[in-house]
Formats: C-alpha cells, sequence, structure tokens
C-alpha cells in the first residue's frame, strides 16, 4: 500500500512512519523534515493549506494518515484554519486521488477537555464514543468539526474514514517528566490523567488502514492506565464529584484503570494498548516513588 501521512515529522508520525514503512511505501508531508533520517520513508516539504500541494502528494497514493494539526497554543484563528481547512483539503484530495481510506488524528479534545479551563466536565466514566461532544474552545471545536468532515465524505462519497480520538500521545521525553504528572494531578485534570504511548498509537493506526470493511469510524485510545499516583476514583471525587459513575467494579478490580472504555477499538481493529508507565517502570526497576 502506498501511504501518505500528513504532519508525519512530528512525534506520532515519525514513529508511524516508521511502523508502517516496514510493509508499506511511505511518504511523510510536512513543513519541515523529520528531526532525523527515517530509513525507507520519503519525504515531500509542504503545506496541508496548499490545496495544490496536497493534491499532487496525495496523487496515486492508496491511503492517507492525517496527523498536521496546530494545538491549543495557536491562536483561534490559525487552529481553525489549519485543522478544519487542512482536513477538507486532504480529504477533498483524497477522494479526487482515489484513496481508498482516510485515517485522521483526531483528540479528546472533540469532547471538550483539554483546553476548556474547566467549563466541560465528563458526565460518566468510563468515557466512550457516545459521550457527548461540547466543545468549549477553539482546539476542541477544530477536532469535532474535522470528524464531521470525515463523516460527511463517508457519506456522499463512500470514502473510508477513521477518527481516532487520542489523549496526551507519551514518548521517552513525556516519561521522564512523569513525575510532574505524579505530583501534581491538579494540574492535569483537564486531560483526564490521561496518556497512551506512541508505540500503541503507531500500531492503531497500521490496523486502522488495513482493517477491511470500514465505512466510518470514531474510536477513543487511551492506555490502560492513568497518568497519576492516586487511585482513578479518588481523582475523581476530588475533582469530579458531580460525575456518574458507571461500573465502579472495574476500579475495584484496577484502582488505577483509566477513565476510558476503549472496547470499540479492540472490537473493530483487534487493538488493545500494551504498554503502560507501570510497566516500563517495574521492567526498569523503578518504583512509582522513585519515578518521582
Amino acid at each position: 500500500m502506498k501511504i501518505v501521512i500528513t504532519g508525519g515529522s512530528g512525534q506520532v508520525g515519525s514513529v508511524t512512519a516508521q511502523h508502517l514503512a516496514r510493509d508499506h511505501e511511505v511518504t511523510i508531508f510536512d513543513i519541515r523534515p523529520p528531526k532525523e533520517p527515517l530509513d525507507n520513508v520519503r519525504f515531500v516539504n509542504g503545506d496541508v493549506l496548499d490545496t495544490e500541494q496536497v493534491r499532487q502528494v496525495i496523487r496515486d497514493h492508496d491511503a492517507v494518515v492525517h496527523l498536521a494539526i496546530r494545538t491549543g497554543s495557536w491562536t483561534d484563528d490559525g487552529i481553525m484554519l489549519t485543522n478544519v481547512m487542512g482536513t477538507q483539503r486532504v480529504v477533498e484530495a483524497a477522494v479526487t486521488a482515489g484513496a481508498g481510506r482516510v485515517v485522521m488524528a483526531s483528540s479528546m479534545g472533540a469532547y471538550g477537555f483539554l483546553y476548556c479551563e474547566g467549563r466541560v466536565k465528563p458526565r460518566y466514566i468510563p468515557l466512550d464514543e457516545e459521550h457527548p461532544c461540547t466543545p468549549a474552545d477553539a482546539y476542541g471545536l477544530s477536532k469535532w468539526l474535522s470528524e464531521e468532515i470525515c463523516r460527511r465524505y463517508t457519506r456522499s462519497h463512500g470514502l473510508q474514514t477513521v477518527c481516532l480520538r487520542l489523549v496526551g500521545v507519551f514518548d521517552d521525553r513525556m516519561y521522564s517528566r512523569m513525575p510532574l504528572h505524579l505530583d501534581a494531578p491538579e494540574k492535569y485534570r483537564e486531560s483526564l490523567w490521561s496518556y497512551v504511548d506512541v508505540r500503541d498509537v503507531a500500531n492503531l493506526i497500521g490496523r486502522a488502514l488495513t482493517t477491511p470493511d470500514i465505512e466510518h469510524e470514531t474510536i477513543c485510545v487511551s492506555a490502560v492506565d492513568t497518568a497519576a499516583a492516586q487511585p482513578t476514583l479518588e481523582l475523581m471525587a476530588r475533582f469530579y464529584p458531580e460525575t456518574e459513575i458507571r461500573d465502579a467494579g472495574l476500579w475495584a478490580d484496577d484502582p488505577y484503570r483509566s477513565l476510558w472504555n476503549c472496547s470499540r477499538a479492540e472490537r473493530v481493529f483487534g487493538w488493545r494498548p500494551t504498554i503502560s508507565w507501570r510497566n516500563l517502570a517495574a521492567a526498569t526497576g523503578k518504583t512509582q516513588e522513585a519515578m518521582r
């Protein structure tokens, strides 16, 4: 399969490109090259807002992994322009080129979490794909609208689309900052103490590209546990006492279980997260206290 990865020079894109290049022809399309050369991966310089560049790079490819985004640290105009119109141009170009599938990095921000400054709270846990999306910030709105663009093109053109609602993606650099998460849960309440390993994300993207009989899927993506030292239900009682706890027995069996229900990812794509920071710490002989 010939695959284009927009925003492929970033954290998720680079690892995904290396993962996919084992079995596919991979092209990264980004405004800057990867920090380190990637074996068997072609790089094309360009911007997702340039319609002609997008059309040229996607031409003759079978699928697109759309990762190019602006995060909440940018201006609202910049976020909306790149995230919404960038998605529109990528998806339209995929249809024009005859590419069969687009896998897009959406975000837990589509629900309204991450940059909401406390305005949006989970109505229930474990969170799933049916939880209402009520974004109150530009980033969250841009991701929700991008999902709607994908759904529209599935309905109107039969394009196969997959939107992955990623939580915070961790790599080795992020794991080195784990003490910040363990010692200050109040700073990470809006991210719901959530994370997922970048290698698990790359694996899921590969599955989302190759699983047959897909029309449109929206999928929650998280590690099995939280990036927090306190048990999950204690965190909820402290920071979100009004949230409904559905099936509290899940946390009786695993007190540090994440707030997310990722069973749809397993059911549709056969994917389960395999990497936990707790397991990584144990494998290196570190205790939770040592991580501090």
